[in-house]
């Protein structure tokens, strides 16, 4: 997909429902709007149910049960500006669409090689390997190119013959890729980031994108430089290197992801945290606040609320400045209350922080 993580238009959506596209023996599972749009306008047969979830934001904590980990997603969701019980209401609906895809002769995960799809992907695995279908063939499409497009974004950007044209790639999923997705899942929400390294040193041969995204994973950790991710550290680069608007920000921050990591609503949040700290990085000014116009039940038209973020502008303050250059940290500028998957990192210094020089996690220490 080309948003990575959702925009306001798909986030409005979040009731999963299975939409038909012709009676058929298939189940297709997408992690977007767009892909599963593009299938449902080709001619592959079959249903399709969005799977819509950010697992690369918020709390993930491991070692809950079904429904406490849907209404701490769903508490989650709800901060984008939807109502709580609406999203609850759609997260458990998803979860009965694959209980019930029994009824289906087979399932097909539809995944890309980004950190958005892949920590998806094995969570499906993990859960669908655990449902109690008796004839159901559970298959997986994942793809990290495509034949004609240089840099390729994602399931997203292909047209419905495009898309069709994958489906006969798609596999049986085997056990050792079941037995991968679930160690890989249980690693990702571990309250013990080094699960993760401990992982990634193994064969992840079985899902081959998945080192490269979990590695992206780790570098969501604050930087032993200065304290900030490298989502983080990307933008404030971007910003002071000259772009001001969203747009612009948007993109030159795309351009510097190996593959495509953030979607717009992520982004614009990322910036409004960093402008509304105590100690702000960043300084937005234009018509409305940020807050208001990236809240989706905000009661402002989306016509009205796009033309307002086209006109702000973000700058780089200061001390924006200085702790890009590692003069100062900002975790104890302003604190810290963060999940980076099983991890909530809290207080005014973090548990974890990533090497960006070593590539590896180092416990609490500051450069």
């Amino acid at each position: 997909m080309i948003q990575l993580l959702p925009s306001n238009s798909s986030l409005k959506h979040l009731r999963l429902e299975a939409k038909s596209i012709d009676a058929g023996r298939f189940l297709h599972i997408h992690g977007g709007d767009s892909s599963a749009k593009t299938l449902q306008a080709s001619k592959v047969p079959g249903d399709v149910l969005v799977w819509r979830e950010i697992y690369v934001e918020g709390p993930v904590p491991g070692g809950l049960s079904e429904r406490e980990f849907r209404q701490i997603r769903a508490g989650f969701l709800a901060t984008f500006g939807l109502d709580y019980d609406a999203v609850l209401q759609g997260i458990s609906a998803s979860y009965g669409k694959i209980k019930e895809a029994g009824k289906y002769d087979e399932v097909v995960l539809w995944f890309d090689a980004c950190l958005f799809d892949q920590t998806m992907m094995i969570y499906l695995i993990d859960l669908c390997a655990r449902q109690s279908w008796k004839k159901t063939k559970l298959s997986l499409i994942c793809v990290g190119k495509f034949a004609g497009i240089e840099r390729f974004s994602g399931l997203g950007e292909l047209s419905p013959e495009q898309l069709a044209s994958l489906i006969d790639t798609r596999h049986e999923v085997t056990q050792d890729e079941i037995n991968l997705a679930g160690q890989a899942w249980q690693a990702f929400t571990s309250a013990d980031p080094r699960d993760i390294e401990h992982l990634l040193r193994g064969d992840c041969s079985a899902l081959p994108y998945l080192k490269e995204a979990l590695l992206r994973h780790l570098q969501q950790f604050p930087s032993v430089r200065n304290g900030l991710n490298r989502l983080e550290n990307q933008i404030l680069t971007v910003v002071a290197s000259g772009a001001r608007k969203l747009g612009p920000i948007f993109r030159a921050v795309s351009d510097k992801e190996e593959r495509r990591y953030v979607g717009d609503t992520s982004l614009w949040r990322c910036i409004n945290q960093l402008a509304s700290c105590q100690a702000p990085l960043l300084r937005v000014s234009g018509p409305g606040s940020l807050t208001e116009l990236i809240n989706i039940n905000s009661g402002e038209s989306p016509e009205s609320k796009m033309k307002k973020r086209r006109l702000l502008e973000v700058n780089i303050t200061d001390l924006g400045k200085e702790v890009l250059a590692g003069e100062q940290d900002g975790i104890r500028l302003n604190g810290i209350d963060k999940w980076v998957g099983g991890v909530h990192l809290q207080g005014t210094e973090a548990a974890w922080r990533w090497g960006e020089t070593s590539g590896k996690l180092m416990a609490g220490v500051v450069a």
